[in-house]
């Protein structure tokens, strides 16, 4: 999944948050205190990787397609 190549979540991470939002698009929707309410405070920097990384991804992969003409 997705969530894999994420540095520094584990597998008890992924499976948490899979159970609870049960796909990775509903993962990346969820808010910073939804993901807190899965993981818990104690994950924040964790959480913080997540949400990061969604972010960045959504401005990078896009540009990285290339069209014809």
């Amino acid at each position: 999944s997705e969530l894999d190549s994420i540095k520094g979540i584990g597998e008890k991470s992924k499976q948490q948050l899979l159970n609870h939002f049960k796909s990775v698009k509903r993962i990346k929707s969820a808010t910073i205190d939804e993901l807190v309410a899965v993981i818990g405070k104690s994950g924040l920097p964790k959480i913080l990787r997540v949400s990061f990384t969604i972010f960045i991804s959504s401005f990078v992969y896009p540009l990285s397609v290339k069209t014809s003409m």
